[in-house]
Order: structure tokens, then C-alpha cells, then sequence
């Protein structure tokens, strides 16, 4: 026997080891791919249920699918109608010309100064950090002017703080355009005791892009304009109700994103302070302008 095992060992040995190498394999393929077959087997059975519905004519008809594709379709269709009435239209391209010139066009047009439109975007052209601060003078001088003279305060930096990257400029220009309108329809809200001011104002110009689908090319361009207004309940109201009208053309670049905060400092007078945060918008796609 001994000397049959020095003989055959090596045979010996590499038989025992191929079968523990097997029995390992076996193993690891059984751990591996018993979920795996669980899972075809389940694939299977709902298939053959659906095959059995298909022939029982329990499944959705063509017709139904049809109806429910098309449901989708004015679904979208209202989506992208809604997108139109609350966005900016003009187009991105290149260095944003249609875009500015719409924002800055309505930014002078609430101070009176809309005759003005063609210069500023020239200067755009040229300098546009130097546009977005001259526009901030312009609209500081009328707004904070009007307020001095019926005894009301006005965040004086309008946002505008400091210098934003140059790809941000048209997104400041908007957010200026945004608070210059929403500061013009506060010193003008006369419902109850009126707005007694407007501060920490803040324009966060860093944009975000979303498409409305997977396979949708349009898509809207969103950034944040935050303020505080206190003052009269019926005018802070009257005011935070204002945004749901699109009848005015600057409506149609913002939405109310949320009230952050809604307080009174003393429950025994009337003023309240209202935080709120502002989208500007920019339906990316809609329309072309000239650039």
C-alpha cells in the first residue's frame, strides 16, 4: 500500500484537488445564480400571465393605450403653455444680446427710463459688469428717491453687492430687473397703512437648467431672488398675491417660490415681516431673438 502511494501520489493529489476545486465551484455558481434564476423564473410567470390576459382579452386595447398617450401629450402641451406665461423667451445664444436687451428693457421701463434700452445693452456689449452696475445706480437713485419721500427704507445694494462672473451678468440683469419691479410695486402698494420697507435683498445668479423630459431639448434656466418686506398685513398681502398676475409683462420672468418665513415683531401692533424667495425664469428655447 505504501508503496503504491509513493508510486500514484501525484495522481492522487491532483484528483483530490481537482474535486475540492469542483465542489468550491459548484458552490460559488450556486450562491451566485440561484437568485438569478429565481429571478427568470418570476420574468417567466408574469409573462406567461400577460400572454394568458392578452388571450382572455384582459390587457389594454390599442385604442386605450392611444388615449392615454394622447392624455399625456396635452398634459405636456399645457406644461410648456404654462412655461411660456411665466418665463423670459428670449434665446441664450452667444453672449445672451435678446435675453439682456428684454430684462433691461423692463427694468428702465419701471423707473421711466425705457428710451434708454439701446444704450445699456451698447454698454453690455462692451463692459457688462459695468452694464449690470450702472443699472443698479439708476434704478437705486429712482427707487431709494421715492422712498426717502414718503419715509420708507429700501435695501440700497438692490442685490447687487459685488461683481458676478461674467456668465452670471444676464442672470444679475434679470434678478436687478426682478427686484427694481418688485420694490417699484411695494412703494406704490396703497391697500392699508402701505410697505414700510424692503431689505436683505439677495440675487443668487448661479442659474439651473432642467428639461421638462428625458428627450426634450427645451429646458428652463431657474436662479434665486430672496428679500424681506415688512409692513401693513393688506399691503404685504396685496403684494405676495401680485405675482399670480401675468397680465404684466415682468410677471412673466418670476414666480413666488416660497414664503420662508411670515412674522410680527409685536403682537400689539400691525406690521408684519414677510422672507421671501423669488425664481427668476428663462424658458430656454422658445423663442429666438436677434442677437
Amino acid at each position: 500500500m505504501d508503496e503504491m502511494w509513493q508510486r500514484h501520489k501525484a495522481f492522487i493529489l491532483k484528483c483530490v484537488i481537482g474535486g475540492i476545486v469542483f465542489l468550491i465551484a459548484w458552490g460559488v455558481k450556486s450562491n451566485m445564480y440561484s437568485e438569478t434564476e429565481q429571478i427568470q423564473g418570476a420574468n417567466e410567470r408574469k409573462k406567461r400571465e400577460l400572454e394568458s390576459q392578452v388571450s382572455d382579452g384582459k390587457a389594454p386595447s390599442k385604442a386605450f393605450i392611444r388615449e392615454q398617450e394622447q392624455l399625456a401629450e396635452a398634459g405636456e402641451a399645457q406644461i410648456r403653455d404654462l412655461a411660456n406665461l411665466v418665463a423670459s423667451t428670449a434665446s441664450p445664444k452667444d453672449q445672451k444680446i435678446a435675453y439682456v436687451r428684454e430684462n433691461v428693457s423692463l427694468l428702465l421701463g419701471t423707473i421711466g427710463k425705457q428710451a434708454e434700452t439701446d444704450t445699456y445693452v451698447g454698454l453690455y456689449q462692451q463692459v457688462a459688469q459695468g452694464c449690470l452696475f450702472k443699472l443698479r445706480e439708476a434704478a437705486r437713485s429712482e427707487l431709494v428717491g421715492r422712498a426717502a419721500q414718503s419715509g420708507k427704507q429700501v435695501d440700497e445694494s438692490l442685490g447687487v453687492t459685488q461683481a458676478f462672473q461674467d456668465d452670471q451678468v444676464p442672470l444679475g440683469i434679470h434678478g436687478l430687473s426682478i427686484v427694481t419691479d418688485v420694490v417699484s410695486r411695494c412703494l406704490a402698494s396703497e391697500v392699508g397703512d402701505g410697505i414700510d420697507g424692503i431689505s436683505d435683498i439677495r440675487i443668487s445668479p448661479r442659474g439651473r437648467s432642467r428639461r421638462r423630459a428625458q428627450d426634450d431639448t427645451q429646458s428652463v434656466q431657474s436662479f434665486t431672488v430672496r428679500m424681506t418686506i415688512e409692513g401693513d398685513p393688506d399691503d404685504v398681502m396685496a403684494v405676495l398675491r401680485s405675482f399670480n398676475n401675468t397680465s404684466n409683462p415682468a410677471n412673466r420672468l418670476m414666480v413666488l417660490d416660497e414664503i420662508t418665513s411670515l412674522t410680527r415683531d409685536n403682537p400689539e401692533k400691525d406690521p408684519v415681516k414677510a422672507s421671501i424667495s423669488l425664481l427668476g425664469l428663462h424658458h430656454i428655447g422658445v423663442a429666438t431673438g436677434g442677437e
